[in-house]
């Protein structure tokens, strides 16, 4: 059901990442991500990792 949306707002989870990633060839999609998809010390090595390319990263 989320494949058809148009826009999104997601949270660091293959979850809601994969239906995002299959409606980003809808026209007119937006899909605001996170910015860090890990915590710690891993989280500077994952900024926007796991965002493609025309997300926006907050």
């Amino acid at each position: 059901m989320m494949t058809l949306f148009s826009r999104a707002i997601i949270s660091n989870s293959n979850f809601s990442w994969f239906p995002a990633f299959l409606a980003s060839g809808l026209e007119d999609s937006c899909t605001i991500c996170p910015e860090y998809w890990f915590r710690g010390s891993a989280a500077e090595g994952s900024r926007h990792v796991c965002a493609m390319p025309g997300w926006i990263s907050l």
